[in-house]
């Protein structure tokens, strides 16, 4: 009988300890969205060369523009300012580099944003879930050392004068 009610009491213990396990797993807090003065979260750009390209590559070298856009309007707004004014500000930031992530819900297409050649189409879940997309379009500024400069949320007719200051 003792054997009985011990075995009966690590089983319920066992089965109490994964019951438990699975309920905080539920509960696991989502991954904290990245902020201005916090390091990049590193994820792949391209290819060169055969080679795999990650956002950490251009670490030191220079100052990095991610530009995740969608099909919304302000998106297409967004756009529009950019295929007017993007030139000029390159002209004035040669040292940055400006990617444009084009999200269409379920992948995203990578390219700098003068190439008409898409440089990289991956799934939007190889992104890491840091990046918010919860407002579209958003921009991150990341200077040369990878700390985020700055996160541009939304659309305005002035956005590349504000980008302009945080450089």
């Amino acid at each position: 009988m003792k054997r009985l009610i011990i075995i009966t009491l690590i089983f319920f213990s066992i089965l109490g300890s994964v019951l438990f396990t699975m309920e905080r797993a539920k509960h696991k807090k989502p991954a904290r969205h990245l902020s201005a003065g916090t390091a990049f979260v590193s994820f792949p750009v391209g290819y060169s060369g055969g080679a795999l390209v990650e956002l950490s590559n251009y670490t030191g070298m220079s100052n990095v523009v991610l530009c995740f856009t969608d099909k919304s309007p302000n998106s297409l707004k967004l756009n529009a300012v950019l295929e007017k004014k993007l030139r000029a500000f390159m002209n004035s930031y040669p040292k940055t580099l400006w990617f444009a992530i084009k999200s269409d819900g379920t992948n995203a297409e990578i390219s700098e944003y003068n190439s008409k050649i898409p440089r990289y189409i991956s799934s939007l879940n190889s992104i890491p879930k840091q990046y918010d997309f919860s407002v579209m379009p958003v921009i991150y500024l990341i200077d040369k050392t990878g700390t985020i400069k700055m996160i541009y949320r939304g659309f305005s007719p002035t956005v590349i004068n504000d980008i302009s200051a945080a450089f």
